[in-house]
């Protein structure tokens, strides 16, 4: 039983030693941090840290200086009391209330403050949002801070957009019909053109070839003239009718759809003449 006595005691005088060395370690950390916080102008956690140091497990030379402090702060930290009313000047109790963006409770009672600048923000449903900075001064107690609603305060209804907006109209130019048929028929003169005139050289070799000339036959010497005939007037076709095609998509015009050629609104005539050939083409806008 001897044994036992002191196995048991023992842990029982150590622990008021731990405790103490950590009120000790904590008095002083409040100690220093009263000073740096006061010296900052946070008078509200400096208060609390002299609280801290203040009890009655620190030291003696702390806690009075602690103390002291505690009185002074107590004394040189400002308060604001928020009123919210309407336009008739009656209070509003409905209202959430918001102190440096902190949600604070209207009770009619002050709110210790640092000195400095603060912010107030009143928030109503369907009423348009109140602000207003306050300045409180070091040793002002109970500065009385006034938001007042008035009657045409009312939030904007937000914008909402169309349901189904009309798409704007883009504006096309659409490549007329008929510059595709003009183009068609201008290549297919250009494309004669080459036949006719390959057909009339081999024509016109073959009677060279023969040595009949001046007596050559009259029929041989007509189908050469015919062959190179047909090439000048193909050709003549081909460029008037590729001309036109790029004149009628150049002067085009606005529209949404594709201009429809009218009946007989062009018309391409091809002839022979004695002395030559001869295209004449006519269009009507």
């Amino acid at each position: 039983m001897s044994l036992l006595g002191p196995t048991v005691v023992a842990p029982t005088l150590l622990a008021p030693r731990t405790a103490y060395a950590a009120d000790k370690q904590a008095c002083i950390a409040g100690y220093e941090a009263t000073q740096k916080l006061k010296k900052d102008g946070k008078l509200s956690e400096a208060r609390k840290q002299a609280l801290v140091c203040a009890q009655d497990g620190c030291p003696s030379a702390l806690r009075d200086e602690c103390a002291g402090w505690a009185v002074e702060l107590e004394k040189a930290m400002p308060s604001i009391v928020i009123v919210v009313t309407d336009a008739d000047g009656k209070d509003v109790t409905d209202a959430t209330i918001y102190l440096d963006g902190v949600k604070v409770t209207i009770d009619g009672k002050a709110f210790p403050v640092d000195p400095g600048t603060h912010k107030v923000r009143v928030e109503r449903e369907g009423v348009a949002t109140l602000e207003q900075d306050v300045v409180a001064h070091e040793g002002a107690k109970g500065k009385v801070v006034t938001l007042k609603f008035g009657k045409g305060d009312k939030k904007a209804d937000p914008v909402k957009p169309d349901p189904d907006p009309t798409p704007p109209k883009v504006e096309d130019h659409p490549t007329p019909v008929a510059t595709w048929v003009l183009l068609g028929v201008g290549v297919a003169g250009l494309a004669g053109f080459g036949v006719f005139a390959l057909s009339g050289s081999s024509k016109k070799q073959a009677l060279d070839d023969s040595n009949c000339k001046p007596a050559c036959a009259q029929g041989d010497v007509d189908a050469a003239k015919r062959s190179f005939l047909l090439a000048d007037v193909s050709l003549g076709v081909g460029l008037v009718s590729i001309g036109v095609a790029i004149a009628l998509y150049a002067t085009r015009g606005p529209s949404e759809k594709p201009a429809e050629p009218k009946a007989g609104a062009w018309k391409l005539d091809v002839g022979a003449t004695p002395k030559g050939g001869v295209a004449a083409f006519t269009i009507a806008f």
